[in-house]
């Protein structure tokens, strides 16, 4: 398979077993959000998904001859499980019926029926969902060696609503606590205050899509309900000390994850204590 060229995007599309006009519409519409590769045999695509940390499947359900792939899909799902995977789909009743079948142990996230729909407009829907759900995953992780479990739904809660300007008062409505007992709790626990927290990981969802799209920082800050592109900006450098460029520029999804976890790392707490900190 040829070598891989350089984009100014992270994000790759690895497409298996495509037809000439699928792989022309996908990169024409795609060719300022992803690099697409395309493969035609199952150790390509593989390579494709592993080796490029590819972060979108796209596979016909059938081969060439009409014949189901299920096999083969099968076998690449069960090497890149962690990928949202899209099926192109005859629009006939038995493809329906056969996708059904397979949907849940291959692990299909959306459907493009061919000659229908455009290829383009389902892969940008998955990848921004895939982006955000990537960003929460990261969060979650980062924090759960370090944060007590009596207060993991705080922060599971703001690290999945991270991309919407959720307020004190919002996440002390959904734990079912006053904004004062929130505050006094995470105090207790040795946390910064809600509303840092609530920052921290929206910053994190921010960084990755400055690091895994190639969205304008403005349409970035939108889709995160922050008032500008400036007011992002300016909360980066309060909170990190970079720019959306510099983040941009050296990765710099760890970088945020770092810092936001080194102020989190804080947590220290006795068992009396953290018994008062949890959330019922």
């Amino acid at each position: 398979m040829h070598q891989r060229p350089s984009l100014p995007s992270s994000v790759v599309i690895a497409g298996w077993n495509l037809a000439d006009a699928v792989r022309e519409r996908m990169t024409l519409s795609l060719r300022s959000v992803a690099l697409c590769s395309f493969c035609d045999t199952e150790m390509e695509f593989a390579r494709s998904a592993i080796l490029w940390q590819a972060r979108l499947l796209v596979a016909d359900l059938h081969g060439p001859g009409g014949e189901p792939m299920l096999p083969t899909l099968a076998a690449i799902r069960a090497r890149c499980c962690h990928l949202p995977l899209i099926i192109l789909l005859r629009n006939t009743p038995e493809s329906v019926r056969t996708l059904l079948r397979v949907a849940g142990t291959v692990g299909v996230h959306d459907v493009i029926l061919r000659d229908v729909e455009d290829p383009a407009v389902a892969i940008r829907r998955v990848l921004s969902t895939s982006c955000s759900e990537l960003a929460t995953g990261r969060i979650l992780h980062a924090l759960r060696p370090i944060v007590a479990s009596g207060l993991w739904p705080f922060i599971s809660y703001c690290a999945v609503e991270a991309e919407h300007a959720v307020s004190v008062a919002e996440v002390a409505a959904a734990l079912h606590v006053s904004r004062r007992t929130l505050s006094w709790r995470l105090r207790r626990a040795g946390l910064p205050e809600p509303a840092r927290v609530i920052a921290w990981c929206r910053l994190c969802h921010a960084a990755s899509m400055l690091c895994e799209s190639d969205r304008a920082v403005d349409e970035i800050a939108g889709i995160l309900d922050f008032p500008s592109g400036n007011a992002l900006q300016n909360m980066l450098r309060r909170y990190v000390g970079r720019t959306t460029s510099d983040i941009r520029q050296v990765g710099g999804v760890e970088l945020v994850l770092s810092r936001f976890r080194n102020e989190m790392s804080g947590v220290s707490c006795s068992a009396s204590a953290l018994s008062h900190c949890a959330f019922s």
